[in-house]
């Protein structure tokens, strides 16, 4: 067996009992779906994440936020979020992009990434749709 599949069925194996890994993540241009947030935001399900090599757009709330972002192994950091100024009566925007903010770590496979702060909780789990 060569050692490319013996390092893929390793990965396997630690994906299927949750060891952590490092890995260069590589997180998949497209729209995403929020399925999971920390931190209750009111309409999270109505929230549209667009990811594309370096930018990511959120939309579906008051406003529209965008942002760009760095990924290094496992590690990300995100820039300045810019915003449009819709005036609304609930604006609960702010509330992903702090979770995008406090996020340290991400993972990527099968179509999900998810977001952990530096102690290694569970902030975010988006999904691609198809």
């Amino acid at each position: 067996m060569s050692a490319s599949v013996i390092a893929k069925i390793l990965v396997l194996i630690c994906l299927g009992i949750g060891i952590h890994q490092t890995v260069k993540v590589n997180l998949h241009q497209g729209l995403y779906t929020i399925e999971y947030c920390a931190k209750p935001i009111p309409n999270m399900n109505k929230l549209q994440v667009h990811i594309d090599d370096s930018h990511i757009v959120i939309e579906g709330g008051c406003n529209t936020q965008s942002t760009t972002y760095w990924i290094q192994d496992e590690s990300i950091r995100v820039g300045a979020w810019a915003s449009t100024r819709m005036f609304c009566n609930e604006d609960h925007d702010s509330s992903i992009t702090q979770i995008f903010e406090q996020a340290t770590k991400i993972s990527a496979y099968a179509g999900k990434a998810y977001l952990y702060d530096k102690q290694g909780v569970k902030l975010l789990k988006i999904r691609k749709m198809q």
